[in-house]
């Protein structure tokens, strides 16, 4: 099941905007179809700002989105100019099972952030563990453009089954601030978690830059390594990981150019597939076959009934190098598997439990009311 919330029109237009539907799509033998998926009691639903730009994740069949911001074209209770957008703040729950919505509070945070990312790390803890990063960060109430970069040296962690936040110090060279990247999440050997992130946009001290480079996030450890391959350069893109070892990528633009929304994308249908144990991009998927004899088969069967294309971009990567990152940083990608939770207590233990400084208020329960996205 693909589920659809929010979002935001094309350039002034707002026909959209009033949509607060929950969508969702089921697949069906290659076919598919959408329906509406909202809750029964709808008391707390029906108050959400649609927005975009909100970082979410799932993890244990519940959706998590936090922050993003609002304006006309998202939500037409925005009445403001077209360009003022109003950054929201609170982490959205969505239970897939019982349909129930909750708005926790992000008071212990001291700020709203958007265009940053979420990642669930599903063996820690009885709920997962959920790690953001990146991305912009404002105090509320306030608007978007007088927002600060969230240093990658910091980051955010939340433990769903006590509504805690906390955060961690990272060790390494960190990222460039940035915002609009993807990250993808794997699990490793040796009780370790890697999380790739990719791409993005610096939006402070260079309004017209655009990244293409790769990092790795090593778990337990959390320690910052530069994968030595670039790919195109993009914001704006999703990524999903693909089998074991595959990190997909999806649409963008490139702002390092003027109109870079018109910019040509090198890669075939605006996707690019880097093979995470080597490091290396290419435009095609290639199959992890459990036994030879079934992978020429294949084959033999496709090649005789399938045209190839002639025109396929080539990769755009470099050759493998042997003095690439350390393999305790990208040894996550080679072995997929889930290990047991007990595998990975070791990195629970390393978290710092700092609570970030809160008010006299702690996490509010999503039973009792519910915290306000905009205008505490």
């Amino acid at each position: 099941m693909i589920y659809s919330w929010g979002g935001q029109g094309s350039y002034k237009n707002t026909s959209s905007a009033g949509d607060h539907h929950l969508y969702a799509f089921e697949a069906d033998d290659g076919k598919g179809s959408w329906s509406i998926h909202d809750p029964d009691d709808d008391t707390l639903f029906s108050s959400l700002y649609r927005s975009v730009r909100g970082a979410y994740t799932t993890c244990h069949g519940v959706g998590y989105h936090l922050g993003g911001y609002g304006e006309r074209r998202t939500d037409e209770r925005f009445t403001d100019g077209t360009y003022v957008e109003r950054p929201l703040d609170g982490l959205l729950t969505y239970n897939m099972a019982t349909q129930k919505w909750t708005n926790e509070s992000t008071k212990a945070l001291e700020y709203a952030t958007w265009s940053g990312r979420a990642t669930c790390i599903p063996s820690i803890g009885s709920s997962g563990l959920l790690v953001f990063m990146g991305g912009a960060k404002v105090k509320m109430p306030a608007f978007r453009n007088v927002s600060e970069p969230v240093s990658f040296t910091n980051i955010t962690l939340y433990d769903p089954s006590s509504k805690e936040w906390y955060y961690q110090q990272t060790s390494g060279v960190s990222p460039d601030p940035r915002v609009d990247f993807c990250s993808v999440g794997v699990q490793g050997p040796n009780n370790t978690y890697d999380i790739y992130i990719y791409g993005g946009w610096n939006t402070w001290n260079d309004k017209t830059k655009a990244f293409g480079d790769v990092w790795v996030l090593s778990l337990p450890a959390f320690k910052w390594f530069k994968a030595e391959v670039d790919g195109s350069k993009r914001g704006m893109h999703g990524c999903a990981l693909v089998g074991k070892r595959q990190m997909l990528s999806i649409g963008g633009n490139n702002w390092g150019k003027d109109e870079g929304w018109k910019d040509k994308d090198p890669w075939t249908q605006g996707i690019g597939i880097l093979d995470l144990p080597s490091l290396t991009w290419s435009s095609e998927n290639e199959v992890e076959w459990d036994n030879r004899e079934v992978a020429k088969l294949f084959a033999s069967s496709m090649l005789s009934s399938t045209p190839r294309s002639t025109d396929d971009p080539k990769s755009d990567s470099s050759p493998d190098k042997s003095s690439r990152t350390p393999v305790g940083a990208i040894a996550g990608g080679v072995v997929g598997g889930v290990a047991a939770i007990v595998a990975l207590v070791g990195l629970w233990l390393w978290i710092r439990r700092r609570k970030r400084n809160t008010s006299n208020h702690s996490p509010q329960n999503g039973d009792g009311e519910a915290t306000k996205q905009w205008g505490k």
